[in-house]
Parts: structure tokens; sequence; C-alpha cells
């Protein structure tokens, strides 16, 4: 992943200021190649990695009437393309207009000058799979892929905190669609263009999603998907960069493995050598790759914490950077590493699924959640995997943010669902948990953490198979019915090996599946409670984060957020609501862990990076 930065329509000296500030500031976690292009009104920063993207940005046409700077990777369906970068995005822009867009796949986001007039647009791709975030400094536009460096510049001095996205962080884990922690900054949405032209900025989309269910079987869509992601796996795997891919227990990577014909080595990240490490070994002996783990070293999440929270702007949980220094090695031996993201939301199901707390684990449960368009804003918000309901994440804020807050989460919702359309619930509440805004989901951190060792890929990231995704009906994607049988077809072998997650077959029926889940967990909190395996481990590539939060080094972390005025503005939060919570948590009276990283993650991120206006 490379990062793409610069400013607009100032002048010379306040261009070149502006990017040697944002140089310093990102260079540390960046990747290693930098380019720099200070002219014509535009001032322009791209961190790249050489063996990737060989060559130097912004590429200019025949006249130089055009430059073009992209961070990501597109990958033409002509098998024969000579160049799949920067280059060959500036010629389908020539040819096709604001259209080329449309026709690219792949993760990006484009930069693209016209000397003649300062024209600058800004484009992301349909996933917002690489954040762009903008604002105003005079009548310049600054704009960063890393949202610190827009604060650490300076265009952003005397800024004001956005309580909108605050309340996002703590309620959903993340900043949502276009908020960040600051008012006068905003990030782009989804395939969309920003036009800065003559001190004025307009956006507009390329391209809406639109949910209209094609006739068709089970079988018939399943071989649909299976075709699709050969199709997609075998785009994304051309050329001779050195490829790996992070492989768990679970489905997603396992379809990439299933699909792929070129060589990989797999890595699986987790604290000890469990049952997902196991799982993920015998996926890669299948095909026959080499399999290597990397075990987390004790204190992994408290040592990075800092570091987490600068690469996603403090607008995403910190514990989600289970990669983060782990492949700093494998990247001498890789160029590019499949991380797989999103087939939860395309073709899963899971924000249906039901789930019920057992012995402080969010479970699958039989049968499916049912959704109606009555009150959906909040159903939404009562989605297990995402929401602090638990915690009553309204009561951690005071007057008149309290009384404000379910407003505001509806409106959110509400915006976010405006974008689609959405022909049935479930399509609404899958587009929202998932699909609307891939780069600022909480687990995209993973993807994040890549960014300053080697290029990210995912199959998921196709146009083919997002319109497969809308077009396919929800009965047939209900338990990830369809996806499993696409996997039986793709590579019969791999779709035998069991599931980490319940330790039977993929396709064991659901209450089955959820009753061996509850039986492989029994022995391990057994173990604990005899002492004989660490309380934070668990059999999956993440630790249990409830209990981490219960060891000394973050019992002090959380004491020193909450009593450090500097992290937790007064008038926003209610501190006697914090520590109870704490105090609940750490007793092992309650659990109130999304509550708790959030805690974390912002008031960290608010002593280094908050406005001093509130």
């Amino acid at each position: 992943m490379a990062e793409l930065m610069g400013i607009c329509g100032a002048d010379s000296r306040t261009t070149q200021r502006i990017v040697d500030r944002m140089r310093r500031h990102v260079a540390p976690t960046a990747p290693p190649v930098v380019d720099t292009w200070c002219a014509d009104g535009l001032g322009l920063l791209s961190f790249r990695h050489a063996a990737v993207n060989p060559r130097p940005q912004p590429v200019a046409n025949a006249d130089a009437s055009l430059l073009l700077a992209m961070d990501g990777e597109v990958f033409p369906a002509e098998p024969d393309a000579p160049d799949a970068g920067a280059a060959y995005v500036l010629r389908l822009y020539e040819q096709h207009g604001e259209a080329a867009f449309r026709k690219l796949t792949g993760s990006f986001s484009v930069a693209v000058y016209r000397p003649a007039d300062g024209r600058l647009m800004l484009v992301t791709d349909p996933f917002f799979s690489r954040p762009v975030y903008h604002c105003r400094m005079g009548q310049a536009l600054v704009f960063s892929s890393r949202f610190n460096a827009l604060v650490a510049c300076g265009a952003l001095d005397g800024g004001r905190l956005d309580m909108t996205a605050v309340m996002q962080l703590f309620t959903f884990q993340h900043c949502q669609y276009r908020s960040t922690l600051y008012r006068e900054a905003r990030a782009m949405l989804p395939a969309s263009v920003l036009t800065f032209e003559h001190g004025r900025v307009t956006t507009r989309k390329y391209w809406r999603l639109s949910y209209e269910p094609d006739p068709g079987d089970e079988g018939e869509f399943a071989e649909r998907l299976a075709d699709g992601i050969r199709r997609s796996v075998a785009a994304r795997t051309r050329g001779d960069a050195r490829l790996g891919v992070l492989l768990s227990g679970g489905l997603d990577a396992r379809t990439l493995v299933a699909a792929s014909s070129a060589p990989m080595r797999a890595y699986t990240v987790a604290d000890y050598a469990n049952r997902e490490v196991r799982i993920a070994r015998r996926v890669a002996r299948a095909k026959g790759w080499p399999h290597v783990f990397l075990p987390r070293p004790d204190g992994h999440h408290l040592r990075t914490m800092d570091e987490a929270i600068e690469l996603a702007g403090g607008m995403g949980r910190f514990d989600n950077a289970h990669f983060l220094n782990q492949l700093k090695r494998p990247a001498r031996q890789c160029d590019a590493f499949f991380v797989e993201e999103l087939m939860d939301a395309l073709f899963k199901g899971v924000y249906w699924q039901q789930r019920k707390p057992v012995r402080g684990l969010r479970v699958p449960w039989p049968g499916h959640r049912r959704h109606s368009w009555r009150g959906i804003e909040e159903q939404i918000l009562r989605i297990d995997c995402k929401s602090t309901y638990p915690s009553a994440p309204w009561r951690l804020f005071r007057e008149p943010w309290r009384s404000r807050w379910r407003e505001i989460m509806y409106a959110t919702i509400r915006e976010q669902l405006a974008d689609a359309d959405a022909s049935n619930p479930y399509d609404a509440v899958a587009h929202v948990g998932g699909l609307v805004s891939l780069g600022r989901v909480a687990a995209f951190m993973n993807v994040t953490c890549l960014r300053p060792y080697a290029e990210y890929r995912s199959l998921c990231l196709d146009s083919a198979l997002l319109d497969l995704a809308t077009r396919m009906p929800v009965k047939y994607r209900m338990g990830g019915r369809v996806f499993v049988q696409a996997l039986k077809l793709l590579d019969p072998r791999l779709w035998a090996i069991p599931y980490a997650n319940t330790g039977m077959r993929v396709d064991a029926p659901e209450a089955i599946a959820w009753v061996a889940r509850l039986a492989l967990e029994l022995p391990v909190q057994v173990r604990k409670r005899l002492g004989l395996m660490p309380r934070t481990h668990t059999n999956e590539s993440w630790p249990d984060r409830g209990e981490l939060l219960r060891t000394p080094g973050f019992r002090e972390v959380l004491d020193d957020t909450v009593s450090d005025p500097a992290c937790l503005p007064a008038d926003v939060f209610d501190r006697h609501r914090l520590l109870r919570l704490i105090r609940e948590h750490v007793t092992g009276h309650r659990r109130h862990v999304r509550a708790l990283l959030s805690l974390i993650t912002f008031g960290r991120w608010f002593r280094e990076y908050g406005p001093s206006n509130l």
C-alpha cells in the first residue's frame, strides 16, 4: 500500500512547507520509496513499494497536459495489457474521461492534475479501500491517505472536534462514512470524484450500488461465484511479484488458495500454535505451499498501541493491529500479501446472523436475525459484532451529547443507506455493515498494518464480484450457502478440511456447528481456569481482548487515560461512568471490551493530535 498526499492551490512557499512536514511525519512508517513533485501549483508526495510500483510518480501524458498519481493497483481485464499502473489509468482517462474509473477494478485512489488551469481531481474506488482525507487551508486544498498527516502539517490548526465522529467511534468502533475527528476535515466517499478548481470543491459519485437480484437457482449462482473468483485471482496473480497470503483457519483466504494456480507463501499470525494455526497449515500443505507460523510476542498490543493509533488516525480501534511489525521479515520474501476482509459482507450474510453471549463470547446462534424496514436504524445499531450496547454508549457522554446520541447515530445510518438502492432490509444491513466503506471498518486495521512493508491485495476488491453480490438473492447468501458451494467447486480437498471455528466440515448444519463450537471452547476455558494456559490466549488468530484489558499493563493505560485531562475533554465525557466501566470490567463483573478499547484509542490520539477547540 502506498501513501498519497499533497496540497493544491497554494503559493510555492506554502506548498513546499506542507509537503516537507507531511514527508517528515509519515516517513518513519511509510513504504521505502518516495516521489516528490512541487510545481505548477501542486505539491505531491507518493510513497510506494518499488517491487510492485516501480515507476516514479506522477506520470504525465505525451504533451504533459495531465499528471496522474495512484495509491494502489488496478488489474486490467486484458491479460496482455502492457502496464497496469498509473500510466494505464492515465491512458484510460484520456480515452474515456471520468467513465474510465468505472472500468477500473482493483484497490486504488487516484489524483489527476491539469497544470494549465490548476484543476485537481481525487478519485476513490467503489470500496473506499484506499482512504483519502481532505480539508481546506485558506484557498488551498490539502489531502492525504494518512489522516494524522493533515494535523501534523498544520492544515487543521484552529480546528474543532467532530462529536459525531467521536460518538461513531464509541458506538461502531470506527468513524463512519464522511466523518473524521475534525469538523474541518472529511473523508471521501466510495466511488466518488472530488474536483478542486479555482478555489472551489465539488464532489460527485461516478457509480452507485444497486441491489437487483437476478433469476437463477442456487447451483447456478455457485458456478457464477466460483468463476468470478477464478477470474479475480488470475488477474491479481499475473506478473512477477512474489506473493504471500495471510491465512487463517477460516474460509475467506482459503477461497483464494483454492482458486490460485500461482505459487504463494502462507503465513498465520497467532499467540501460539493453536487450532487456527493447525488448520491453516493443513490448507497450505494441501496446496503444496510453504507455511510459516508467526507467533505474536507477549505484550504485542501494548507495545504497538501508539503506532496502530497513528496509522489509523485514531479513527479505528488499535487492537485490530494483529499484523503490525509481524511482517517485516516475510516482506523480504514477498512483494504483496493477500488479506481477505470482505467475503462476510459480500457473500456470507454474517450481518444477518444471530449471536448470543455465552461465557463472555458472542457465539453464532441457530437461525438468522429477522430484519424489516420498520425501525431499520435501531436494528443496525444492535448488530452484535459492531454495537457497544452492553455498555450503553450514550451514557459515556455528558449532556447535550448523551441526549442527542440516538438522533446522531440514526442520521449516520440514514446517510449511508441513502448511498445505495437496497431492495430489502437484509441488503441494507449488509451495506452499512461492510460494503459502504471497507477502508473504515475496524477489521481493516489488519490491512493498514501492511502499509510500511508490502503491497496489499484482495480477490474481493473486484468490480465483477461486487456486481454479482448485488445480484444474488438474499436467501442464497444466508449462512454462506452459495459461498460454501463455490468453495467446493473450486477445490473439494480444501472444502473438506474442517473449519477452525467449529472443527467440522464447512457444510455442517448450523445448529450442529454451533454446538461443536461451544464444545471446542469448553476445554480452553477449563485450561484457563486451571492456570494451564494464559487467559488472553484463544484458539483464533486474535487474543481474548477482555482478558487483555485486565492485564497490569493495560490497567495502567486505562487509569492513565481517564485521569489525564489531556486525553479526555471533561465537558465531553462522563468520567464517573468511565471509571465505573473500568472497575466492572477489571473485577470481572461485566465485559466492556469495545467501550474500553475505544476509550484508549481516542484518549491517546486526542492527547497527541486533538484540537484545542471543542
